[in-house]
Formats: C-alpha cells, sequence, structure tokens
C-alpha cells in the first residue's frame, strides 16, 4: 500500500475516564500512536495533526483511539488523497458532521 496523508482532529475531555485514565495519558496516547506511523507528523496548532501512513484509514483509526474513550473524546481522521474519513467517540451531531466533511463513517 502506498503512503497516504491524513489528518486528524480531535477533542479529549478534561473529565478522568475510568478505563483510560487522565487527560494527559488520553491525549499523549494519540501522540504516540501517529509516532508510529509518521516520526515527522505537523502539530503546531492544538488538537490538529497532519502526518503520513502506509496503512488503511481503519487499521489507523483503531490505533489512533485506543488509548481514548469513547464516552468522553471524539476523533475525526481523514485520509487527504481518497477523501475518506472516519469519526469516532462523543459525536452528538454526526449527521451535522458529515455536510462538512464528505463520505465520513464512523470507526467501528
Amino acid at each position: 500500500m502506498a503512503t497516504a496523508n491524513y489528518w486528524l482532529s480531535f477533542m479529549v475531555a478534561t473529565e478522568r475516564s475510568a478505563a483510560k485514565g487522565v487527560e494527559s495519558l488520553r491525549r499523549q496516547s494519540i501522540y504516540a500512536a501517529v509516532q508510529v506511523f509518521d516520526s515527522g507528523y505537523w502539530d503546531e496548532t492544538t488538537s490538529f495533526i497532519l502526518f503520513e501512513a502506509d496503512d488503511d484509514i481503519d487499521v489507523v483509526g483503531k490505533a489512533v483511539v485506543a488509548g481514548l474513550d469513547s464516552d468522553l473524546d471524539l476523533l475525526i481522521l481523514r485520509k487527504v488523497s481518497s477523501a475518506s474519513a472516519r469519526y469516532w467517540g462523543k459525536v452528538t451531531q454526526p449527521t451535522s458532521l458529515g455536510g462538512y466533511v464528505a463520505n465520513i463513517a464512523r470507526l467501528r
């Protein structure tokens, strides 16, 4: 599989997760997962990362959300070349989100 560019936007809740721990640990888990795919990722803005990965969007998405709590946190992932996208977690308006981000589906 060819290397693809991805962007992700996320919100890590300030509440402590009984299963996944405090906010800082959950936030760091995102960066650690992205680092596995691309050690030269771009993260100069808050809660937004650009990176490259050789893997499918669902493989990347599952790796990135592994340390998050779906009842508290949320994430949007976009594979730029194919314009496919995934959302995960506490997204309360998926229909509205789909109006802005074409080809988006829930990450399963």
